[in-house]
């Protein structure tokens, strides 16, 4: 994903630096996180992991520059406080755990749902490097509608398209809602969309 987005951003002719503090050489970034001048940048783009995207979220957002962030795993504990950190510090900290174009109105139909039948369940799909597990999104849908973990069932195979499936019963009836990308464009045109939107670009 976070690939998608650098080259989206550089295809706008943004000015675009890396930091990756697991050394990662594939990509040229600044791995020293002493040598990092958050003021010298508008936007952190954060898609890494939960240990690093801490580190440089609250390096950013207490020198006052805005974060936007798909990272998955932050407790909401540290969410709440990277808000507070960015109200306090006049920058604007985004954070989502999806960025499909439709998965908010998904959510928000699973939430409607929820309230009908006692029973939910949730299915996610996604392919073999996948990381997490359950996803980020899983998670995030099951805090939604009032389940923990154990209600996940997570499946990694060779799933072309990312997959979460809500299921809501009784003895009686069934309601199954499922949202799939179908297209991981998705992931980069809802990004872009928010990111440009935020950003003035």
């Amino acid at each position: 994903m976070g690939r998608k987005i650098y080259q989206s951003l550089k295809d706008r002719d943004y000015t675009i630096e890396g930091f990756d503090l697991l050394c990662n050489e594939e990509v040229p970034t600044i791995s020293n996180i002493d040598l990092v001048e958050p003021k010298k940048y508008d936007w952190l783009v954060d898609f890494s992991n939960e240990g690093i995207s801490i580190i440089m979220t609250d390096l950013f957002l207490k020198t006052g520059v805005n974060v936007i962030s798909g990272t998955t795993g932050i407790s909401d504990e540290k969410l709440d406080e990277f808000m507070m950190m960015a109200k306090e510090n006049g920058a604007k900290y985004i954070h989502r755990v999806n960025f499909s174009s439709c998965f908010c109105s998904y959510e928000k139909l699973v939430e409607k749902a929820a309230l009908l039948l006692p029973n939910k369940l949730i299915v996610e799909a996604h392919d073999l490097s996948k990381y997490d597990k359950p996803s980020g999104s899983a998670l995030h849908l099951a805090k939604a509608i009032g389940i923990d973990s154990k209600d996940i069932v997570s499946v990694r195979i060779d799933e072309p398209e990312p997959c979460h499936k809500v299921i809501i019963s009784n003895d009686k009836e069934r309601i199954i809602l499922i949202h799939q990308v179908l297209d991981k464009k998705a992931f980069e045109e809802g990004f872009m969309e928010i990111f440009l939107k935020e950003a003035g670009g």
